[in-house]
């Protein structure tokens, strides 16, 4: 597995005290192993924290605070290369599909 190509920031290194209150509202374990980083192509943030011995959350959260994605893996490295992954699916282009192809005819 690759190294990590974002730049990861424990929580207590946050430069900013509304950087802390952001990402503190999402934390459920741990301050002492939360860790955070910013999509390189969007505004959104993701996080890392361990919930037991073997078992790490991750989450992606956008700018209005809303979680898009999020799961938990059996290490720190995996959680944020799933953390990498999630990210980069963010930038591939939705498949839409238009009345007639299976998607629906919303009013507008």
């Amino acid at each position: 597995m690759h190294p990590s190509t974002l730049a990861w920031a424990r929580y207590e290194d946050l430069s900013s005290d509304a950087e802390a209150a952001t990402v503190s509202r999402f934390c459920l374990f741990s301050f002492a192993t939360l860790e955070v980083t910013a999509s390189p192509t969007t505004t959104n943030i993701a996080m890392i924290e361990q919930e037991h011995p073997h078992s790490w959350r991750w989450l992606v959260v956008n700018a209005d605070g809303f979680v898009i994605d999020c799961g938990t893996e059996p290490s720190k490295t995996y959680a944020k290369s799933a953390v990498e992954m999630a990210l980069r699916a963010e930038l591939k282009p939705v498949a839409s599909s238009g009345p007639g192809e299976g998607g629906e005819d919303f009013p507008r």
